[in-house]
């Protein structure tokens, strides 16, 4: 009986030293946005463009030639952006559409953490400029082509 008292005194001052325990008030989670890139492709020759009319997808680069330059721009590809911490996040092809022979393919990042930057940013293998946080959110326009 003398060691259940001992026990529930023990668990009693131990339970009252975590209520003590301050929490951090100054940690803020990140803001997180989500970036937009528009991929302008304007190949030189323009049977490099698949043309396809299958939902939001109207076009994306020649997937089905070996030799093509352009096969990582098909409509699996991905963007990448890595953050000036490190940090990779990764978002995939939402629609395209043609205009003249400009295939126009947008992308969209989730959760990219705001101030982070400057961003480095690949779409497929390729890497453009980098961009800042102010750019990705209202959509960066990048370019590969004529």
């Amino acid at each position: 009986m003398k060691q259940r008292i001992i026990a529930v005194a023990i668990l009693v001052i131990a339970l009252a030293g975590c209520s003590s325990i301050e929490e951090d008030s100054s940690y803020k989670p990140p803001r997180l946005f989500t970036g937009v890139l528009e991929l302008n492709f304007a190949p030189s020759d323009s049977s490099d463009i698949t043309k396809v009319s299958r939902g939001p997808i109207a076009c994306f680069g020649r997937t089905n030639a070996a030799m093509s330059p352009y096969k990582d721009l098909g409509i699996d590809s991905k963007a990448t952006i890595i953050t000036s911490s490190g940090l990779t996040v990764e978002g995939g092809l939402e629609s395209s559409r043609l205009r003249n022979d400009v295939c126009v393919m947008s992308y969209s990042v989730e959760k990219i953490p705001w101030g982070d930057g400057p961003y480095a940013v690949f779409i497929g293998h390729r890497s453009v400029p980098e961009q800042t946080d102010t750019t990705l959110q209202s959509g960066a326009q990048l370019y590969i082509g004529k």
